[in-house]
């Protein structure tokens, strides 16, 4: 598996014989199922493990006895030792504590986390993953959010609401307001804590004060959403792809996915050939933000486009992804690699910088559909929102329908 990461092959064999080898395959194969085995950040997170598994070996520490604790031993011995930046250093860390997960599923060890707030932290994400169906996107958003929360509140000490009153949990999400725009603060830093504090007020009555607490930031509530393309855009949009070549009906393929259906960009990128009935025309969307997969209508145009890149496009693969990287090395196509396709796409149609990324697509999706008298609920349904509530602000009102029936004003020009 290392082989998915590096071509010299005395680094492949020094890294063979490091302590954690089995721990070093396992995470270079992860890499590579999410097309990141040639990137520089793989090969710094697997530095970070060799130079672990070198610790390890140097302490005399059997790969049974590898823990949570020892890793964070490791860490404060590289701070000492390393005056590297904070980068370098939370790579470490994030790559020492992948390793330590993966080596205790092997060795079926004990959980335990390395500090209090982990541990509290993967109590409430592995509730919204069981519990509540909360996608992996989301759980990890409210984690990073909670992160420095908890490091405010109770310091490096256990998570104890009973200490903590309303007035701090008000102060504090005001005071990101330096941080961060107000809608980050209400969406995301105010959405992780009452996230939270709900999780905890099933079982602990300390916490619903602290929920009540969270204040509501007054932020104006568009009527209607950003600019979309137009009609005739989109045929340029289309139109830019070589359908020819490989690539190009890829391209055109990934498009059709994000105009038509109105996907994620994360959710055309995991599409799998095992998600199309082509005999039923349905396609499964997976909807990662909140993990609720749902199957919807196959549009004939969509259907053909992928139907054309699997069969003339898209290389032999062991993959099971629909949308792969057509360089030898990597399996995955990379939402970056998305992102550089349609940001060139749009360059080559004079739509840029009007259009940069794929979020335009989805709300153009939502529009048409709105426009073509589909109700809030259906297209709640396709965009995978619970609430419609959500979903009007996706799809701008019909201007032109309007403009046919607007009045002429009094007093104005006949």
């Amino acid at each position: 598996m290392l082989e998915y990461c590096y071509r010299r092959r005395e680094m492949i064999d020094r890294l063979r014989g490091n302590h954690l080898r089995t721990v070093l395959e396992k995470m270079a194969a992860w890499f590579h199922e999410r097309g990141r085995g040639r990137t520089a950040l793989a090969r710094r997170r697997l530095q970070a493990v060799a130079a672990f598994g070198d610790w390890l070996r140097s302490q005399g520490v059997s790969l049974r006895s590898v823990t949570a604790e020892k890793a964070e031993q490791f860490l404060g011995h590289h701070a000492t030792q390393n005056t590297a930046s904070s980068g370098i250093c939370s790579t470490f860390a994030a790559a020492v504590r992948q390793a330590v997960s993966m080596h205790r599923r092997q060795f079926l060890l004990p959980c335990p986390a390395w500090n209090p707030h982990e541990r509290e932290l993967a109590a409430y994400a592995e509730h919204q993953r069981q519990r509540r169906g909360v996608g992996e996107v989301t759980i990890g958003l409210c984690v990073r959010y909670l992160r420095p929360f908890f490091r405010y509140a109770f310091g490096p000490g256990p998570v104890r609401l009973a200490a903590l009153t309303p007035r701090r949990v008000e102060i504090y999400v005001l005071s990101q307001l330096e941080r961060y725009r107000p809608k980050t603060v209400q969406s995301k830093v105010a959405g992780a804590l009452r996230s939270y504090f709900a999780f905890k007020a099933m079982d602990d009555a300390t916490a619903r004060p602290l929920l009540a607490a969270i204040p509501r930031l007054r932020l104006p509530r568009p009527c209607l959403s950003p600019s979309i393309l137009s009609d005739e855009d989109l045929s340029k949009l289309w139109s830019a792809f070589d359908r020819h070549t490989a690539t190009g009906r890829r391209g055109y393929a990934l498009v059709r996915c994000l105009t038509d259906l109105a996907m994620r960009i994360g959710d055309v990128v995991g599409l799998r050939l095992d998600d199309l009935r082509w005999r039923e025309g349905l396609i499964r969307v997976q909807n990662r933000k909140n993990a609720a997969p749902a199957w919807l209508p196959l549009p004939k145009t969509t259907g053909k486009a992928l139907a054309d890149y699997i069969r003339h496009g898209r290389p032999a693969s062991d993959s099971r992804l629909v949308f792969v990287n057509h360089r030898p090395g990597t399996a995955a196509l990379s939402v970056s690699a998305v992102l550089a396709c349609l940001r060139s796409a749009y360059r080559r149609q004079n739509l840029h910088p009007r259009c940069s990324g794929a979020h335009i697509l989805r709300h153009t999706a939502a529009t048409r559909m709105r426009r073509a008298g589909v109700s809030l609920k259906e297209m709640a349904d396709v965009l995978g929102h619970r609430s419609v509530r959500t979903t009007a602000l996706y799809a701008q009102i019909d201007l032109p329908a309007l403009r046919a029936v607007a009045q002429p004003w009094p007093g104005g020009q006949p």
